[in-house]
C-alpha cells in the first residue's frame, strides 16, 4: 500500500476538528449544495460585523476560505460523489459548525476551517487554491 504524504493534513488540534469535519462530510444532490452559498455569504456578513467588537479576527483568512467555498461550489457538479462529499464537509465545517477554535477569540481563529479547506483541496488535486497559511 503506499501512503501519500500530505502537506495539508487535517489538524489534529483541537482534537473535536477532524470528528467533526467527518460528521459533516456527505455528498448531497447539486440544488441543495447551492443552497450553500447564501449560507457562506450569511456566515461572511456575521463576520463582518463581529470585526467591529473584535479586532483581533482575522477577516482576510475569512475571504479567503469563504471564496475557496463559493468555487467548490460552483463546479460541484463536476467532482465525484466521493469528492463532493469532501466539498459539503469543509463547506459546512466553515459556514455552519461550531467549531472548538473561536472565530473571535483568537487572530487564529479560522486556522482549523483554513486547514481543513486546504486538506480538501489537496485531495481534490487544486494546489493552486490552498490557502497560505
Amino acid at each position: 500500500m503506499i501512503f501519500k504524504k500530505r502537506k495539508h493534513p487535517l489538524p489534529k488540534f483541537p482534537e473535536s476538528v477532524i470528528p467533526t469535519f467527518r460528521q459533516l462530510c456527505e455528498a448531497v444532490e447539486s440544488d441543495e449544495a447551492q443552497e450553500l452559498i447564501p449560507e457562506v455569504d450569511k456566515c461572511m456578513a456575521h463576520f463582518q460585523r463581529l470585526k467591529k467588537k473584535h479586532e483581533n479576527m482575522n477577516l482576510q483568512l475569512a475571504y479567503e476560505i469563504a471564496d475557496r467555498c463559493r468555487f467548490l461550489l460552483d463546479h460541484y457538479d463536476s467532482f465525484t460523489e466521493e469528492q463532493q462529499s469532501l466539498i459539503m464537509g469543509a463547506v459546512r465545517y466553515f459556514a455552519i459548525a461550531d467549531d472548538a477554535l473561536s472565530e473571535t477569540a483568537f487572530a487564529s481563529g479560522f486556522h482549523d476551517d483554513a486547514k481543513v479547506m486546504n486538506y480538501v483541496l489537496e485531495e481534490l488535486d487544486l494546489l493552486e487554491r490552498v490557502i497560505a497559511l
